[in-house]
Parts: C-alpha cells; structure tokens; sequence
C-alpha cells in the first residue's frame, strides 16, 4: 500500500533511529511492562482513526508541523497536540524542535513496516467488521 514510503524511511540516519528505539523500549522495560502489555499499549495507540491518519500522512519520511498533521487528521490544532503528545510517549513518533515549530516524524522504519501489514490485514477483509 505504502510500499515507496518504506524507502523513504528507510534512508533515514538508521544509528539515530536505533539509538530512539532502543531508548523507548528501555523507558518501557523500566517501568516494569511486559512484551504483552507494550504492544496493548502501542495497539490502543493506534485505536485511534485520527491517530492513524497522523501516522499514515508521516509514512512519506518527511518531518511535518503539528499544523499540518492536524489538517491531514481532520482534527482541531489543541486535539492534535494531545494524539501527537500520546504518540511520542508511545516511541511511535520522534518530535524535532526548530525554532518555534516542532516538527514530527515516525521513531522507526518498523512502525511503516507493521502499518503496511495491517493495511494488507485489513484490505484482504479477512477481519470481520463489528456491527
């Protein structure tokens, strides 16, 4: 689906993306949290359709304003900054201050790699839809 804004990602400084997971997982394993619990955590991130729309418009590798990942979300400025603070905490998303603004981009090529499967999950309609 997004299979051109894998490589994007991809060619992003690698040691600097590394060094962000191995940190987010270490924070996480320090607070006592199980493999299991992490992913519930990092799941209920994504339960979220504005959330995955954030994620989605960062699947190119570029870097984008809070602003501007508001409008792709479809969300007000101040609801945006709560999902953006949620998916930094999370180590989905690494936040880079210039200036005033900050900017955002995905912590790891892993997370475009497992949107990627779950958007093939999801297309081949193997899931049943809750009604």
């Amino acid at each position: 689906m997004h299979s051109g804004s894998l490589n994007a990602i991809r060619s992003t400084d690698q040691p600097r993306v590394r060094g962000l997971r191995e940190s987010g997982n270490a924070s996480l394993r320090k607070r006592g949290l199980s493999k299991e619990r992490r992913l519930v955590m990092v799941a209920s991130l994504l339960a979220d359709s504005s959330r995955v729309r954030i994620l989605y418009k960062l699947l190119d590798g570029n870097a984008y304003s809070a602003s501007e990942l508001a409008l792709a979300a479809g969300t007000a400025a101040s609801t945006a900054s709560t999902h953006l603070s949620k998916l930094v905490a999370g180590g989905l998303l690494h936040v880079e201050p210039r200036g005033r603004h900050r900017f955002y981009r995905l912590a790891q090529p892993e997370i475009a790699d497992f949107l990627d499967w779950a958007s093939a999950i999801v297309d081949e309609s193997r899931i049943p839809v809750p009604s």
